[in-house]
């Protein structure tokens, strides 16, 4: 039964294996990392927020970018580290608006607005490829 387990496609290929386990490292990590982050109590703690997000997200997607998926995942793979940079990308430019003297209550509604479609691609992409560590962190 074992052999046909494995010969029969009933179980993951081992690179599919290895991304998984290796995104879901990588994202635990993080994820620890951004729970220490307090949540701002004002608007205008926002900015001190998402910088100490900032320097999280953006060494977890460069480890996330680093990984390979085999072939036949490749696609969904792509699409999840896609709405994630378009995540790191938003969060950035809400910075950039913060240090412009964009109002921040204005700003961090923006950027909900921005994040929650990209969140919701992320989820769907990190769902399928099996890695719910990934998924909304």
């Amino acid at each position: 039964a074992a052999l046909c387990v494995s010969a029969c496609g009933g179980a993951p290929s081992p690179t599919l294996s290895r991304l998984r386990a290796q995104a879901t490292r990588i994202c635990r990590v993080a994820d620890r990392a951004t729970d220490q982050i307090q949540a701002p109590t004002t608007p205008s703690g926002g900015l001190a927020f998402l910088r100490s997000g900032l320097a999280v997200l953006a060494p977890e997607l460069t480890r996330l970018r680093a990984l390979r998926a085999p072939a036949d995942t490749s696609d969904v793979f792509r699409a999840a580290i896609s709405a994630f940079a378009g995540e790191v990308t938003a969060v950035r430019q809400t910075v950039s608006a913060l240090d412009a003297g964009q109002d921040p209550a204005l700003a961090m509604r923006q950027l909900e607005r921005r994040l929650s479609p990209l969140e919701n691609q992320q989820d769907g992409a990190w769902q399928a490829l099996g890695v719910s560590a990934c998924a909304t962190h």
